[in-house]
């Protein structure tokens, strides 16, 4: 089922590369989601201080001005409805982490499953295994 504009699922993606921001943005577009992208944490809690019916919000882990884990918790104290998942090359980072979190480089077939275990929870997408027949 397609969603109208007004019911589109919203994503706030802040990253301060420009090249992740722009393949993050293009894989969630192609997906379906409505995606607001900032350069940084700061404008990222801006924004969602102005408008705060995201759905979901990304953030790189190393920013200048306020960094990923910080705006994400910040972001869940103000609205814990709202998802969040953290991204980073960094696999110390990733390791204490609490909230969820992918790996940068990340594949387009891995941000959109990350994505979509997180705005569809209790929904698991599994492949039935082939029926064996015994002869």
């Amino acid at each position: 089922m397609t969603r109208t504009p007004r019911e589109r699922i919203r994503i706030l993606v802040a990253d301060d590369d420009p090249i992740v921001l722009h393949f993050t943005a293009r894989i969630l577009n192609r997906l379906g989601y409505e995606v607001m992208t900032v350069p940084d944490g700061v404008q990222a809690l801006q924004v969602f201080e102005r408008e705060p019916r995201f759905q979901l919000v990304i953030s790189d882990a190393m920013m200048p001005g306020l960094p990923g884990p910080q705006l994400l918790r910040t972001i869940s104290h103000l609205s814990p409805s709202t998802a969040t998942l953290l991204i980073s090359g960094s696999q110390e980072i990733l390791a204490g982490a609490d909230t969820p979190a992918l790996a940068k480089p990340f594949r387009a077939e891995a941000l959109a499953a990350k994505v979509n275990g997180l705005l569809n929870p209790g929904r698991l997408k599994v492949s039935p295994e082939p029926v064996r027949q015994d002869t």
